[in-house]
């Protein structure tokens, strides 16, 4: 339930920075972050990893990071290489995943995601610093 919290947090971050309520989006960005946290350590904690949150979790992710950096680049905050450096990206991840799906060996939800878990804290790190820019930009775009 928090992974679709998030999701429908994508459409209220989007409405805010639209409307020039950067604070208002900042907080709510900063929520589903701390809440992506949260979820991924409760679902390890207690067991509770399941095949329809190891789909919609990088759905969130990658709606809300896309989300924001899309409208910032349209709201002219950020400069148009970065939003596609962004897209970019994400639509090479999801492009490859499903590369292998047509080639015939796609990778199951465990075995992409049980590599992450085990590696918590290099991909814990490895996000820390992806995410990074998104707070110079988020501190610069409060002013």
């Amino acid at each position: 339930m928090i992974t679709v919290g998030r999701i429908l947090s994508v459409p209220l971050i989007v409405w805010c920075l639209l409307i020039e309520a950067r604070m208002a989006a900042f907080v709510i960005f900063i929520v589903a972050g701390i809440s992506d946290s949260v979820d991924g350590i409760i679902a390890r904690h207690f067991d509770q990893d399941t095949e329809l949150g190891a789909y919609l979790d990088p759905i969130a992710d990658k709606g809300l990071l896309i989300s924001v950096f899309v409208v910032l680049g349209y709201l002219g905050h950020i400069p148009l290489w970065l939003v596609v450096l962004a897209v970019s990206r994400d639509v090479l991840i999801v492009a490859g995943v499903m590369l292998a799906f047509l080639l015939g060996s796609p990778m199951d939800n465990k075995q992409r995601f049980d590599g992450i878990n085990k590696k918590a804290n290099g991909s814990k790190f490895s996000r820390g610093l992806r995410l990074f820019p998104m707070w110079k930009i988020s501190i610069s775009f409060l002013g």
